[in-house]
């Protein structure tokens, strides 16, 4: 079976890529710093959502009985987790999915800076579909079943990065000029 492994050593490897190319291009340290640390978490987010972690076994017995599908109808999978009355599931699923996305929200204007809010916003819709298709190609195609592909992740992983742009916009404007590298 495929493992987070292949994740991480993706990550590496555009790191590594990465490290070059802004090294040829004389970009300022803290811009490669910061791109750095949102490739880490990225890769992190992939290792996560992407390939299965079997450690969790009260978790994966909960999940082995849900039957696969692509969940379109929104609010019942948290509707699910929160009738079951599992603090455990329900925390790992719905408030792990709101937590797992702020710091792509609150990254995404220090990364690229100076741009619309529609940008931000998009990209902030962009990465759970991403996540969600990712998961629903590979369990089709591997015919693993462990994840399942839930119109609820889009919405919580779209609410986590929002939060993480509300944050960013409340932090003070010389922390954001630091950040920016302005």
């Amino acid at each position: 079976m495929i493992s987070e492994f292949v994740a991480y050593l993706a990550g590496i490897i555009i790191s590594m890529i990465y490290c070059f190319y802004s090294f040829r291009k004389n970009y300022p340290f803290r811009k490669v710093l910061y791109t750095l640390i949102f490739i880490l978490y990225l890769t992190c987010v992939a290792a996560i959502t992407l390939f299965p972690m079997q450690y969790d076994t009260q978790l994966n017995n909960h999940m082995s009985n849900l039957e696969y599908r692509l969940e379109l109808i929104p609010f019942e999978t948290i509707w699910r987790f929160t009738a079951i009355n599992n603090f455990y599931a329900f925390f790992v699923q719905i408030i792990g999915n709101i937590v797992m996305t702020i710091p792509f929200g609150f990254l995404m204007p220090v990364i690229a800076k100076n741009r619309s809010k529609r940008f931000y916003i998009l990209h902030c819709l962009a990465l759970p579909l991403i996540i969600e298709f990712s998961q629903f190609f590979i369990g089709f195609l591997f015919q693993t079943f462990y994840r399942t592909a839930d119109i609820d992740d889009v919405i919580l992983n779209f609410c986590g990065a929002m939060i993480g742009l509300l944050i960013f916009r409340l932090v003070p404007d010389r922390i954001k000029k630091f950040l920016r590298l302005s």
